[in-house]
């Protein structure tokens, strides 16, 4: 029985001494598979090794896949010249089979949070293998985000790629010879995490109708405008239409300032003047009124931050699906808060 794992790290060195560097990066990207397929009445077992590739990396190397195969195939006979018993038939390139998720309703927020421990847990892999801290001191943090992220990939139909589900298990595959450098090791990393963080990245974008508006706020123009944000979010197919969203929500802050922001209360919390349409300016002010003191500090700090965060989307020059996901629910957040606070003062 061939042990996988001590025939790809040789075989790795018998490319990297023939230069083979594109039969080298398919050992490292591809999933590999070795089976017995025929033997012979010598008793000799014949073994063909099968390299599975993304979509994407096979469509762009099938025009030399003949002599990608030759090149693997003569280097697999040449390890096993001495070796009674076993040898290669063949090698076999092929895609490997992608089932795509059916549309998916996912949480915009738990989105944001699967890619911020996503870019965390890459981070941190090429950090231990690059120098960095000692696996000791950052395992369990990897293990705990491990999990994290494999529980919210199951919910959405998706796979976790990382096949480390603790960094001591990554050091043996790193140190194992298949990756040498550095360069090679951020280059795997890499390509273990950039094919999941493009699906993601395409859920959030094509999840618009995720994004639910706050409960009616009673505010006619209000719910009018969150309400054209929701049906915008849902439509949305270009640059232009995400565009569009940014302005919806700045009309939408400017129609939250106009209820909430009363002159008379919110005027002495304002560094100058505000223009009619200074929706910040003067929801700033207003929450800083509302949410005063020191109990109210962070409720204030995050009011505050939703409304920058909002108020600077909207007047971004570039524009895509996360972007205007991002400042819709921004935006929701804010008129929450607002809508929160005048309850609260009613009653």
């Amino acid at each position: 029985m061939v042990d996988t794992n001590s025939l790809l790290s040789t075989l790795y060195h018998i490319l990297e001494r023939n230069k083979a560097t594109a039969e080298m990066q398919m050992l490292k990207t591809g999933d590999i598979t070795v089976e017995p397929t025929s033997s012979d009445d010598s008793g000799t077992t014949y073994y063909t090794l099968t390299v599975s590739l993304l979509p994407s990396q096979y469509a762009a190397q099938i025009e030399q896949q003949d002599l990608l195969q030759a090149n693997l195939l003569s280097a697999l006979r040449i390890l096993y010249r001495s070796i009674q018993g076993e040898n290669f038939e063949a090698v076999a390139i092929v895609p490997k089979l992608i089932v795509e998720p059916t549309k998916i309703q996912a949480d915009p927020e738990v989105l944001e949070v699967l890619m911020e421990e996503l870019v965390l847990q890459e981070e941190l892999m090429i950090a231990v293998a690059t120098g960095g801290p000692k696996i000791n001191s950052v395992n369990q943090e990897y293990k705990d985000r491990q999990i994290r992220i494999t529980e919210i990939l199951r919910e959405l139909n998706l796979k976790n790629p990382v096949p480390f589900d603790d960094l001591w298990k990554w050091y043996g595959h790193w140190s194992s010879g298949k990756l040498p450098t550095y360069a090679s090791r951020r280059a795997f990393v890499s390509e273990l995490f950039d094919p999941l963080n493009a699906t993601i990245e395409n859920i959030f974008e094509k999840s618009a109708d995720s994004y639910q508006p706050p409960p009616v706020t009673g505010w006619t123009r209000v719910d009018r405008t969150t309400a054209k944000v929701s049906d915008a979010l849902s439509a949305a197919q270009n640059e232009e239409d995400y565009q569009a969203i940014g302005l919806l929500c700045r009309e939408n802050l400017i129609s939250l300032s106009s209820v909430v922001f009363r002159p008379e209360k919110h005027k002495s919390f304002l560094d100058k003047e505000p223009s009619d349409t200074d929706a910040k300016r003067m929801l700033d002010a207003y929450f800083g009124c509302e949410l005063a003191g020191s109990s109210n500090e962070e409720m204030r700090r995050f009011a505050k931050s939703a409304t920058a965060l909002a108020n600077a989307l909207t007047h971004s020059r570039t524009a895509s699906g996360l972007l205007a996901g991002v400042c819709a629910s921004a935006t929701y957040a804010v008129i929450s808060i607002a809508r929160i606070i005048e309850d609260e003062r009613s009653n």
